[in-house]
């Protein structure tokens, strides 16, 4: 039996802090009920807990938080390429010379080699080899 991947606390917090956050709310909403007698306490235990569950929901949905990139070297490279493909479209429009054009395939083919050998490498993979660009590879 192979051992079971752990998970980073950053990870682990990202997965279960908005459920925390959504069954808190719940659990206030739900108890005001019974702890309190005062409207005042009941009104502020239902607005506390309605802004914890939303709370919860934004952390949850929200992509800026929970974007986890684990191919580091492979997206540079990808991001390497597009840069190219601009740089040929450029040339391209500008009526460049065959010269400057062929430099760039040449530059794209090399990069997509470079994406064959680096596929796979998770960022905690590090790697011996640079990328086309100069990086290396296990550089962020």
């Amino acid at each position: 039996m192979s051992d079971p991947v752990r998970l980073s606390w950053r990870r682990l917090m990202t997965q279960r802090a908005p459920i925390a956050l959504m069954m808190t709310g719940l659990f206030l909403v739900y108890s005001c009920f019974l702890l309190f007698e005062s409207d005042l306490f009941k009104l502020a235990a239902i607005t506390i807990g309605l802004l914890l569950l939303a709370a919860g929901i934004w952390y949850d949905s929200s992509p800026f938080l929970s974007n986890e990139r684990h191919y580091v070297v492979l997206r540079a490279e990808v991001e390497h390429f597009i840069k190219l493909t601009r740089q040929l479209n450029r040339a391209a429009v500008d009526g460049a010379d065959g010269e400057t054009v062929e430099g760039i395939k040449a530059s794209m083919h090399a990069s997509v080699e470079q994406m064959h050998r680096v596929a796979g490498l998770s960022d905690s993979e590090p790697s011996p080899q640079t990328l086309s660009t100069g990086i290396p590879a296990n550089a962020e």
